[in-house]
């Protein structure tokens, strides 16, 4: 019987720890993003917003954004909450502030710019959420490379990666087009890149986009929070998608629909066959003009798909994110953001996959087009 009290202590005294352990490094490192222990605030969430804020009205959108996509909800305060909730304060500096975790509020302090700014808007909001960058994933290395000779010692803690414990990705793959993500120069001394992509270099035009959550930003906040949210089960969810929080069918990752992801979905103007086999002869897939454009192609099982983009012409970002240009899902997890170009390019080879690829083209003018080339490899 001695021995078992001394089992319970310490049992309760490793709970204790990790516990401790988890709200130290909230405090550390206030821009987290991938889900982890944070503020666990009741739902509907309550928020107050600060009375400097004169625009109001956009954080409202951003929360009605969420509102339709999770489960959240979210209830407005008219003063400051001091305990279970979200206060939006405006501030000369961008920053979450979970001091308070033991409360269960956070403090989303917004400059002026960053409020007028939808993007860098939910970019915070979903920080105080719990979502952390893909950057600081416990499989991070495999998609990306950190250049520590360009990284300044003070953002060291940004770029510290994950033990896998104190995290849960939920199934979801690397997401280079997540909206937490920071441009790869975040934290550089010298103004040269801090990381980069191992799987393409066209993978970094994409990296700190900040025109809307991912697929799988929403997904990795909706299994966070309403793991049990819908009574009547409608899984399984095929293609990365997750279930629609009125509980009647998934929301689908962009190139599916179907009550469960399962069917490529249509296309819009004149864009021909678009359930593709590739076999051992290389073959052509060349689309001009407005229109868009969604096409499936598989392979034998066993065999990869090798795949050149010969010419994409579309209209050029900064940040190239869904919804723009030509879009290539070549990876397992079809929820994540496929490699997005938007710009004009040739003779790109696309990493090979053993799964299915989905090529997604948004055709904006009649000069716009794309042409590549695709063959089965054994």
């Amino acid at each position: 019987m001695y021995k078992n009290y001394i089992n319970i202590f310490i049992l309760f005294f490793f709970i204790q720890f990790i516990y401790s352990q988890n709200i130290s490094y909230l405090i550390r490192n206030k821009r987290s993003i991938a889900i982890k222990k944070n503020p666990l605030y009741s739902n509907p969430i309550r928020y107050y917003i600060s009375n400097e804020i004169k625009n109001k009205d956009i954080i409202k959108k951003s929360l009605t954004y969420l509102q339709h996509y999770t489960c959240l909800k979210f209830n407005e305060i008219e003063n400051k909450i001091d305990i279970n909730g979200i206060n939006f304060m405006q501030s000369n500096q961008n920053s979450i502030d979970f001091t308070y975790y033991d409360k269960n509020i956070s403090f989303v302090n917004l400059t002026i710019q960053c409020i007028e700014d939808l993007g860098c808007l939910k970019h915070f909001l979903a920080g105080a959420l719990g979502l952390q960058p893909d950057s600081s994933r416990a499989d991070r290395n495999k998609f990306i490379k950190i250049m520590e000779e360009n990284l300044d010692n003070l953002y060291t803690k940004y770029y510290n990666a994950e033990n896998g414990y104190s995290t849960k990705i939920f199934n979801t793959g690397f997401d280079y087009g997540s909206i937490m993500l920071q441009n790869t120069t975040y934290g550089s001394k010298n103004g040269q890149p801090v990381f980069n992509s191992k799987l393409s270099p066209y993978y970094d035009y994409m990296i700190g986009q900040r025109n809307d959550y991912s697929h799988n930003d929403l997904k990795l906040i909706n299994s966070f929070y309403c793991p049990n949210f819908c009574i009547t089960k409608i899984e399984p969810c095929f293609n990365g998608g997750y279930p629609h929080p009125y509980c009647q069918a998934c929301v689908c990752p962009e190139g599916f629909e179907g009550r469960h992801c399962n069917i490529i979905a249509r296309s819009q103007g004149p864009c021909g066959e678009t359930s593709l086999k590739a076999s051992k002869d290389k073959k052509i897939l060349n689309i001009k003009g407005q229109g868009k454009c969604i096409f499936s192609i598989s392979s034998k099982k066993g065999t990869t798909i090798d795949i050149t983009v010969d010419y994409v012409k579309t209209n050029n970002k900064i940040r190239c994110s869904q919804y723009m240009g030509l879009e290539i899902k070549h990876r397992y997890d079809k929820g994540a953001m496929g490699l997005c170009l938007c710009g004009e390019y040739r003779n790109i080879t696309i990493p090979k996959t053993k799964q299915n690829v989905v090529i997604i083209y948004n055709g904006k003018e009649s000069d716009h087009e794309f042409k590549i080339s695709y063959k089965m490899i054994k």
